[in-house]
């Protein structure tokens, strides 16, 4: 399964094992604390992703960045590792209180600007976050933006250690501004080689948007919705607005 590429369902099939034991945690945070993290086809494959990406050993230090809305510290907590949570928004009171009672550190900080020693964690990884940490007006603000978030995470991951996010991802052209696309990722690849290396082979093109977005689900929401805004639109050739996928950039640091 490539970790530097686009949603497909088919890996998201894959991931069933994991993405099902996502689901069920999610469901005692929703019963339990009232905690009730979005769920969609892709945002489960891109938690089976992180997952996927990031190799447990019994202690490791692994941070989760965005996390006011993320499942992820709270699975890798489970898994006996030592989960920090951070985002620019803090939790109201009775959120943080379970975050505490499960033994999460969780800080108000931004993905540029983290409050971590250098060389800590095993692990950095976020979840539809990448496309929210500056108001975006250009392929190059969002080239060097994203460049200064790498560059933080990489001071606080351990040589070695593995990041991995997911983002938003459109095609130039084909349907609406949705930050990266497949030229972009290629322009940030070549900018952090000095520091990072891909964990595998990047893949991100499309051959023919309109058969990928006919047969891999991206929507949110219910099946009716998908097929009076997107579907029979793209039956006819024409291009829905507002259509968009998912991609993950999975690296290593040096």
């Amino acid at each position: 399964m490539r970790l530097n590429g686009l949603f497909y369902e088919a890996e998201a099939e894959e991931l069933r094992h994991v993405i099902d034991e996502v689901k069920g945690l999610r469901k005692e945070l929703i019963d339990i604390y009232k905690f009730n993290p979005p769920w969609s086809m892709t945002r489960g494959w891109e938690y089976g992703k992180v997952i996927k990406a990031i190799p447990l050993t019994l202690g490791d230090k692994i941070l989760d960045i965005g996390s006011s809305n993320s499942i992820i510290p709270f699975w890798y907590q489970r898994q006996d590792a030592k989960a920090y949570a951070c985002d620019i928004k803090k939790p109201k009171r009775k959120e943080l209180q379970y975050y505490k009672r499960l033994g999460i550190d969780y800080k108000k900080a931004s993905m540029v600007d983290l409050p971590y020693e250098d060389n800590f964690f095993g692990g950095v990884c976020s979840v539809c976050t990448l496309e929210h940490i500056y108001p975006w007006k250009n392929d190059t603000e969002i080239l060097r933006e994203t460049i200064f978030a790498f560059q933080e995470i990489a001071r606080v991951l351990m040589p070695g250690g593995v990041t991995i996010h997911s983002c938003d991802f459109y095609i130039p052209g084909f349907n609406s501004f949705r930050t990266y696309h497949e030229e972009l990722l290629k322009k940030l690849f070549r900018a952090l080689s000095h520091i990072f290396e891909p964990v595998d082979e990047p893949d991100y093109h499309i051959d023919d948007p309109f058969a990928y977005y006919i047969n891999n689900n991206t929507q949110y929401g219910k099946p009716e919705e998908r097929e009076r805004k997107h579907l029979r639109f793209l039956r006819e050739g024409k291009k829905p607005d507002n259509l968009f996928t998912c991609a993950s950039i999975a690296l290593r640091k040096l």
